[in-house]
């Protein structure tokens, strides 16, 4: 093959490799704005597929997984849902909401230890994070009623 041929196949192929580059991302994020459309819908079934199609091409889009385990909470699959909120604050150990959120399922799950954890590093996230100021006084409010969690 002359050098011609090569800079040829070489520029075919990096063009292709950029379309499907492009093709990927542009999957992702109509998924992505059908799967919130669909659980502001309360289509919580249609916006779980959406949302796993998302994270089948991005395994670690925070925003997805979030929303994700929003919707199979929505869906009455805490375990799965809390799956998804604990890659979430593992990828991002400053997303606040994924931590309220596993703040309440350790709650009701009567986990008091680590609702308190959680609790704690909310506040050192965000002091004034009123979901987390909300979790804090619901376990105040069992632990002086007496009951246990």
């Amino acid at each position: 093959m002359t050098k011609r041929g090569v800079v040829w196949t070489l520029l075919v192929a990096v063009i292709v490799g950029l379309a499907a580059c492009g093709g990927s991302a542009d999957r992702k994020a109509a998924y992505m704005q059908k799967g919130r459309e669909m659980y502001e819908q309360k289509n919580y079934d249609k916006a779980r597929v959406e949302l796993s199609n998302v994270l089948q091409i991005d395994p670690k889009d925070i925003e997805a997984r979030f929303l994700l385990g929003e919707t199979l909470a929505e869906l009455k699959d805490y375990r799965a849902a809390a799956g998804h909120y604990l890659r979430v604050i593992e990828d991002d150990p400053r997303h606040v909401q994924a931590r309220v959120k596993m703040g309440e399922l350790y709650l009701v799950s009567g986990d008091r230890d680590k609702t308190e954890e959680m609790i704690e590093q909310i506040m050192k996230l965000d002091a004034k994070n009123a979901d987390g100021i909300v979790l804090r006084g619901s376990v105040k409010a069992q632990t002086s009623s007496g009951s246990d969690l």
